[in-house]
């Protein structure tokens, strides 16, 4: 018994020894089968495939992710088939794709994508008919980018070793945008179609690539594209899976300056009334119609459309309303006031008679060798009291002149070349009264705008009649427009100054036939990337989307990067950030740092720093292949915290413009998302308008507008309309496809709203 006491002892020690090894190698296995719970980073891979401890779809399914990490695509695909059911040995409840699938208890499986992943090895193992399979059931189940880019790799293959190889066949483009276009607008839309039974890859407007991400045999598109004065070239250059490229071109003018209209009275009228006032209309590209009093007028072919002269009765009680349109659209309207516009006609006509050539007979005492032809052409330098004759055809060079001083008819003609008519005393005495000038709209002398074209719309007015009207601009120079042969006492043009962002000095002269100057100054401030009324905004903190390591874009800036996209479209959203420095930054911008209000908690108080109402989180995940990674957002209404919209993009590279390219078609991806800023109002009756915009533009009940007025010429610097002191609001009670119906408060603002006025989102 002594003797079996110590082997009992010694046995007990080692059934000890055997439980604890026994116990740890358990809770390794747990441990390992835990870790399948959850998709695997790369620093927590281990050397070794996971142990499939119990066989469930989830176990099978990471085990295939960490093979297809590895490069071992044919172990990957007999996993992911498991994990589908296609193969025995694992069991399953859901094989439909998610973006976060429950195992059990509170684990889940990030990013399950069976099929996707399953069609991803299938591609590396050149099996595209079924690559192609897998990743387009993966899509209809799921959207995803990187099931997106890798179908049209798949596709890309599958054409290009076709054999025999495909012919080529066109791209058709399917945009109604005619050749020789002239457009009145800053921008045009390209909006159409681009077909191709090879599917449009890729789309470049301008040079400019459009986001795609899913090559298509239709692939509709719509892009807005500023526009310069002038002909404008307009290229889209198409690209197909098979590598051929197509282009589209066509030419579009853009045209800012309406008709320039000038009014004035023929010499040698009849002292009575009602006078026949004549109106000279012109354009450098063309007019379309020309009304005067409602009545509209046919524009004699003969001018080439591009210049137009009329009349129309006037007398002392009578006034003229003359509207002009040219092939752009562009409208310029003037009145004339009879009783005005006669007087000014009289005070032209003695103070400007108009001069007259003579002829005599061959019996005068002087002569002067000169050609009719060119003595003609010079007549306006004689003086207003020689009379004049027909000229006689067939005359000898040798023309004779008669009753004019020598002397004076020397100086006429010294001063022939060029330069303005000399100032002349007549029986009524000088002229000395200056030109009026007159900006519509009213301007004041400042003028803040978002655009960077600016059209000056001016009215010259003088009973001496107008010579010039001169435009100054510091770096444009000096552009003048002449009058002096119309004789006219009225006239209204347009034009076109291109602005450079701050303030803009602008020197408008208007000078009469005398020699009197009216001059007046503006500054025109152009606004760049306007940040909007931060009250009409969607107000957006964006976080450092969180990062693997090792990260292949570990180099890459994304968070700035995210941000400068972003702010591309500063009308929607209103960023803000906490990081201090960027606060600190923001307080000096503001002018607060020189006050008490430095601090972050008082300057929110003032309403001058908005806490975020949105926020948008960002993760990058890995996937197999060099450098394949995801980034997948989504924005969280901060006081409900609930998902308002997720969008992913798939990098397969870390060039920086590639990567900012991604993070654009990011940005646009999340605003498709969103509902549409404005709209205008369709109809408007009681207290109820209707608005062009519905559900497909994500308009919901609930939602709130407010409203800016159609009248207003810049409607990102505008104010809402008001109506005692308080913004007018509108509240959609009903949705269709196309419109919506919006309930305004207080209802007894209803009648300040009109048809065309623009509803802005709230």
């Amino acid at each position: 018994m002594r003797q079996l006491l110590p082997l009992q002892a010694r046995a007990g020690r080692l059934l000890s020894h055997t439980r604890r090894a026994a116990c740890a190698c358990g809770l390794l296995v747990l441990a390992l089968s835990s870790g399948a719970c959850r998709r695997l980073a790369p620093t927590d891979a281990p050397a070794f495939p996971p142990l499939i401890r119990r066989p469930t779809w989830y176990n099978f399914y990471t085990r295939a992710v960490w093979y297809s990490r590895q490069g071992h695509w044919q172990e990957a695909v007999a996993d992911f088939e498991v994990a589908l059911g296609r193969r025995p040995g694992a069991q399953f409840p859901n094989r439909a794709e998610k973006r976060r699938a429950r195992t059990y208890g509170l684990h889940f499986l990030d990013d399950y994508f069976p099929h996707r992943e399953l069609g991803v090895c299938l591609y590396r193992l050149g099996n595209l008919g079924a690559a192609e399979k897998e990743l387009s059931l993966s899509l209809e189940q799921l959207g995803s980018s990187r099931a997106r880019y890798y179908l049209n790799e798949v596709r890309r293959a599958r054409l290009q070793t076709a054999t025999p190889p495909l012919p080529k066949r066109p791209v058709r483009f399917q945009i109604d945008l005619p050749d020789g276009l002239l457009v009145n607008r800053p921008t045009i839309t390209i909006a159409g179609t681009l077909a191709s039974p090879y599917r449009v890859d890729r789309v470049r407007v301008n040079g400019r690539p459009l986001f795609v991400e899913l090559a298509r045999k239709e692939l509709p598109i719509r892009k807005r594209v500023k526009l310069i004065p002038g002909p404008n070239v307009l290229r889209l250059r198409a690209t197909d899976l098979t590598g051929a490229v197509w282009t589209w071109r066509k030419t579009i003018t853009l045209d800012l300056e309406g008709p320039v209209i000038s009014v004035s009275l023929p010499p040698g009228r009849p002292k009575t009334t009602p006078a026949t006032a004549t109106i000279q209309v012109s354009d450098n590209l063309g007019l379309a119609n020309i009304r005067i009093n409602g009545r509209e007028q046919s524009i004699k072919p003969g001018f080439g459309a591009k210049r137009a002269v009329l009349s129309a009765p006037l007398d002392q009680a009578s006034r003229l309303r003359i509207e002009a349109t040219d092939r752009a659209g562009n409208r310029t309207r003037i009145e004339v006031r009879g009783a005005d516009f006669l007087k000014a006609a009289r005070q032209l006509e003695r103070l400007r008679p108009e001069r007259r050539l003579a002829w005599a007979s061959p019996h005068l005492s002087m002569s002067m060798s000169m050609t009719p032809a060119r003595l003609l052409g010079r007549a306006d330098r004689f003086a207003p009291n020689v009379p004049c004759e027909t000229a006689v055809p067939n005359r000898p060079p040798q023309v004779t002149l008669f009753e004019v001083p020598p002397r004076r008819l020397a100086a006429d003609f010294a001063l022939a070349p060029t330069g303005r008519p000399r100032k002349k005393d007549t029986d009524t005495g000088k002229d000395t009264l200056p030109p009026r000038l007159k900006l519509f709209p009213d301007v004041q002398d400042k003028v803040r705008v978002t655009t960077r074209f600016y059209v000056l719309d001016i009215q010259a007015e003088d009973g001496g009649g107008i010579d010039t009207v001169a435009i100054d601009l510091r770096d444009a120079g000096r552009e003048v427009r002449n009058f002096r042969d119309n004789r006219s006492p009225m006239c209204r043009l347009t034009h076109t100054i291109e602005l450079r962002p701050g303030p803009n000095p602008v020197h408008i002269e208007v000078t009469d036939l005398a020699g009197n100057r009216k001059t007046r100054d503006i500054t025109v401030t152009r606004i760049e990337d306007p940040l909007w009324r931060e009250d009409l905004r969607i107000t957006l903190q964006i976080l450092p989307p969180h990062r693997p390591e090792p990260d292949p874009l570990a180099k890459t800036d994304i968070y700035s990067m995210l941000l400068a996209a972003l702010l591309q479209d500063p009308r929607r959203f209103n960023i803000v950030e906490r990081d201090p420095e960027v606060v600190q930054r923001m307080l000096l911008e503001l002018k607060l740092s020189e006050t008490r209000l430095v601090d972050y908690r008082r300057a929110v108080k003032t309403g001058k720093l908005k806490p975020a109402e949105w926020l948008l989180q960002g993760r990058i995940s890995l996937w197999s292949g060099k450098n394949n990674t995801d980034l997948f957002g989504r924005i969280i209404d901060v006081d409900t915290g609930r998902e308002i919209l997720s969008a992913d993009v798939h990098f397969a590279g870390n060039d920086r413009q590639y990567v900012m390219f991604q993070l654009q078609g990011f940005a646009e991806k999340l605003r498709q998302q969103l509902p549409a800023l404005s709209a205008r109002v369709k109809a408007a009756a009681s207290n109820r308008v209707k608005l062009t915009a519905g559900r497909r533009d994500g308009i919901a009940p609930g939602m709130r507008f407010l409203f800016i007025s159609a009248q207003e010429d810049d409607p990102d610097l505008a104010d809402p309309v008001e109506w005692q002191g308080q913004w007018i609001q509108g509240r959609v009670v009903q949705s269709r496809d196309e419109q919506c119906l919006v309930e305004l408060f207080p209802k007894e603002a209803a009648g300040r709203i009109r048809p065309d006025d623009l509803a802005i989102l709230r």
